[in-house]
């Protein structure tokens, strides 16, 4: 082969199905050579890092001048800088009907030290201070400690991930959606990979680590869900990558997800260990120079540690995407995806989730971009007769004046129909949010 296919840019609009590495915010370094899509963690498209259900993390930011920041000393790059948010929110509370809406202040500070010739070494630390002016949501801080690095060992390559976060459960996890509101969550996490090449043929292997400790928060009736629930997860995954022409290669992937539940305290503790093992075939194309598309098909098992309450469950898993990359300026995909979603609840194997993903940015000049997405996931069960769907609309325009100010402004609109046999399960809600945002690099 003269050239390995074109790794497939997909980044833009996929981070509701993410999970609890978002939450981390596990950034990949950026590389001397591009890593295979297949082979990349996927990012959070988030633009504008604030907010409850919003990941604290490294930003995305599209005028692509990150290298020329901040300040060179002993061979790593050092940028800091201090952010003020404000933003309006006509349901805070996500209750069914709209109550009073409220404004909020988040104030919060990040840095990011990295290796100055843009190497693999990357550590990023955050803080962050969000109040509301009347209801009680928000108040706690938020801080976010990642270190990344990439050695090499006998031909292998080995990123290597460590994360602490004490942050907000995502409104896409079961919790949340059982509890209508967000929930303080304490992550600490870590992982690491081995890749090696046999010429065109890749085998990527994978280890996750994650202790996800879930603290109380009021629930929409008005009552306390006392918890002191730890949830263990280690996932094992191994991905083999061959190409069968210039542009196309083939994905075989294993992966093995054990979860184990410290539910001390709760009114019902049940499942104290569960695995989900799950098998996938796929395809990456790149259809022409901006276009790229990927599928896979496969299936998941969930075995429960505790079959008399939670049954064992099989699901069928897979996705489509699509990317378009026309420039270096604009970045546009849609996708499909259909998973399952751990689950800790008497009776329920676990959550079907099927979501629809779009995503488009675009720098329309070198000081102003815009991003906009739209994520829809439709939630059923096995053993539960109804459907959950929850749907996210963001768009944000940000600006850059001086190469030491960002400003944004942002609108979000997030909302969640539940149908009628499921009403006893979750609450319905919508909820609008406003908000602008100014970055200061130091």
């Amino acid at each position: 082969m003269n050239q390995p296919a074109r790794p497939l840019s997909l980044g833009i609009g996929l981070g509701l199905s993410l999970g609890l590495w978002s939450a981390s915010a596990l950034v990949m370094a950026q590389e001397q050579t591009p890593i295979p899509a297949a082979e990349q963690e996927t990012k959070s498209s988030t633009a504008i890092p604030v907010g409850l259900s919003e990941p604290l993390g490294p930003s995305n930011d599209p005028f692509n001048d990150t290298k020329t920041q901040g300040h060179v000393w002993g061979g790593l790059r050092y940028v800091p800088d201090v952010n003020m948010a404000y933003y309006h929110e006509t349901n805070p509370t996500k209750v069914a009907a709209n109550g009073p809406g409220d404004n909020a202040r988040v104030l919060y500070a990040t840095l990011t030290v990295s290796d100055a010739q843009g190497g693999p070494r990357k550590v990023f630390v955050g803080v962050a201070q969000t109040r509301f002016n009347h209801v009680s949501l928000g108040s706690d801080p938020r801080r976010v400690l990642t270190y990344q690095d990439r050695f090499s060992v006998a031909g292998w390559s080995l990123p290597v991930r460590l994360g602490y976060n004490a942050d907000v459960v995502s409104r896409s996890s079961f919790l949340s959606r059982k509890a209508n509101t967000e929930l303080g969550v304490t992550v600490k996490s870590a992982g690491l990979d081995a890749n090696r090449k046999w010429g065109d043929t890749r085998l990527g292997l994978g280890w996750r680590y994650s202790d996800v400790h879930i603290g109380s928060a009021a629930t929409t009736g008005g009552a306390t869900y006392n918890s002191t629930n730890s949830n263990i997860q280690h996932t094992l995954r191994a991905r083999l990558t061959q190409p069968v022409s210039e542009t196309t290669e083939v994905i075989v992937l294993a992966q093995n997800q054990s979860y184990a539940y410290r539910s001390t305290g709760t009114a019902d503790p049940v499942n104290p260990t569960s695995e989900v093992m799950t098998a996938t075939v796929g395809v990456q194309h790149q259809l022409t120079e901006a276009v790229a598309l990927a599928a896979d098909l496969g299936r998941a098992r969930k075995i429960s540690g505790r079959a008399d309450l939670v049954p064992a469950a099989s699901h069928g898993v897979g996705s489509l995407k699509a990317g378009y990359t026309p420039s270096d300026r604009t970045e546009a995909s849609i996708a499909y995806l259909a998973g399952v979603e751990e689950l800790n609840d008497t009776g329920v194997s676990n959550l079907k989730t099927g979501t629809w993903s779009f995503g488009l940015g675009h720098r329309i000049s070198p000081t102003l971009a815009t991003t906009v997405s739209f994520d829809r996931t439709r939630v059923a069960t096995n053993e539960l007769d109804g459907r959950v769907i929850d749907s996210k609309f963001y768009a944000a325009l940000l600006w850059k004046p001086d190469p030491r100010v960002l400003m944004a402004v942002a609108f979000s609109r997030t909302r969640r129909q539940v149908s009628e046999g499921l009403q006893d399960f979750v609450q319905p809600f919508s909820n609008n949010r406003y908000l602008i945002n100014v970055t200061y690099y130091l």
